[in-house]
């Protein structure tokens, strides 16, 4: 399954525990305001700073579903557009 998607506008990040240990979160507005917190793979922190994402800047993250990459492990693959603010 995949599809979900999350756009709004980015607010900032923050440090958090989850169930795989430390990590950071990309915290997100929507359109109708709900603040959402986005665990940042590293697919997806890279490619936040490829885009040259900041604060204010808009992004829409959507998840592709379940992939099996290398050495059969599988993820979970997501796309990232980040529109700059002003633009």
């Amino acid at each position: 399954m995949g599809g979900e998607s999350l756009a709004g506008v980015i607010m900032g990040s923050q440090k958090a525990s989850g169930a795989y240990g430390q990590g950071t979160q990309a915290i997100v507005k929507d359109a109708d305001g709900k603040t959402w917190a986005v665990w940042l793979t590293t697919w997806l922190s890279e490619n936040f700073k490829a885009q040259g994402a900041e604060i204010g800047d808009l992004c829409c993250i959507t998840f592709l579903g379940k992939k099996v990459g290398g050495f059969g492990k599988t993820y979970n693959a997501y796309s990232l557009v980040v529109e700059k603010y002003g633009i």
